[in-house]
């Protein structure tokens, strides 16, 4: 079996400056290392914070409300890729769909034919998790045909190196603009753009640097 799809339809449950010397102080070459390494692990968080707040696309096809639309594409899932990636499809009309046949084909060559499954609900959500890795993490764009092999969506062209719980999809679901968001599969998208590492990163050296001042002032006193 190379595939796998649900559906769900809601509700849903060296210092660089000058200073005096103490007698009998040295300088802790700990400190030095702590420092550093703390100022590092801040750029590299606010660098991180920056780039996620600001991967913020129009969606390349219009956000038209009679058809099924890719909703969400997680390219580039924690740990492993292969059975893990997968792309959610949103239907924002009044009837179900019946998705027998239509593909999935990316950018990069592949193509995926959707199984014989339930429709689509109305409102409803169905992920597509293929049982490889199909999805690339670079300038990957996936477009939706129906079984007529007529286009019916497809995404912008995205990337996605963070290797986390981030994806892309559309926010709110179903409108044309498209956002790197926490991933909520089979889900309505939340639209928090705010990746969780750089902030708990950038918390845990502020903590860091917060208790080495401490210790500091009470050697020191």
């Amino acid at each position: 079996m190379d595939w796998a799809v649900y559906t769900n339809a809601p509700p849903f449950p060296g210092n660089m400056y000058k200073r005096n010397r103490i007698p009998g102080y040295q300088e802790s070459r700990m400190s030095r290392g702590v420092r550093f390494a703390a100022l590092l692990a801040l750029l590299v968080a606010g660098t991180l914070l920056a780039d996620h707040l600001l991967r913020f696309q129009p969606s390349v096809a219009s956000a038209a409300g009679g058809q099924v639309l890719i909703n969400e594409v997680e390219q580039n899932p924690p740990g492993p890729d292969a059975d893990q990636e997968w792309v959610e499809l949103y239907n924002p009309t009044q009837s179900p769909v019946d998705l027998e046949a239509w593909t999935l084909s990316t950018a990069h060559g592949q193509t995926v034919t959707l199984p014989a499954s339930e429709p689509i609900p109305p409102g409803g959500y169905l992920v597509i998790i293929y049982m490889a890795e199909w999805l690339s993490n670079v300038d990957e764009q996936v477009i939706l045909c129906d079984r007529g092999k007529a286009e019916v969506d497809r995404t912008p062209v995205q990337s996605d190196t963070a290797d986390d719980d981030g994806c892309w999809g559309r926010f709110p679901d179903g409108q044309a603009s498209w956002l790197f968001m926490a991933s909520t599969q089979g889900a309505p998208n939340m639209g928090e753009p705010v990746p969780e590492g750089a902030l708990s990163m950038i918390s845990a050296v502020l903590a860091i640097l917060g208790a080495h001042k401490i210790r500091r002032a009470t050697e020191n006193s």
